[in-house]
């Protein structure tokens, strides 16, 4: 998970489009992209709404959870994970 705004994750020289109802951040496994995710901060907590494009395999699940723990390290608030 990048942490920063989405610039042409998908190789064209545009930055994404961005609008309040599209998840801002590309979540990628293995190189792919595999979802969308944005963060609500909130007085000392925080919301992760994250858009899968396909459904997990166990490990990816895996791997996206760790990803989460590590968000809410860098935040230094906890973190709820809502899937849409």
């Amino acid at each position: 998970m990048g942490y920063t705004k989405t610039r042409g994750y998908l190789g064209g020289s545009a930055p994404a489009a961005l609008s309040s109802t599209v998840p801002q951040h590309v979540l990628l496994l293995d190189g792919k992209m595999a979802g969308n995710w944005k963060h609500v901060l909130k007085p000392g907590s925080a919301e992760l709404r994250l858009k899968p494009l396909r459904a997990f395999s166990a490990a990816e699940r895996h791997a996206v959870d760790g990803a989460v723990e590590r968000y809410a390290v860098f935040l230094r608030r906890p973190l709820t994970l809502e899937l849409a």
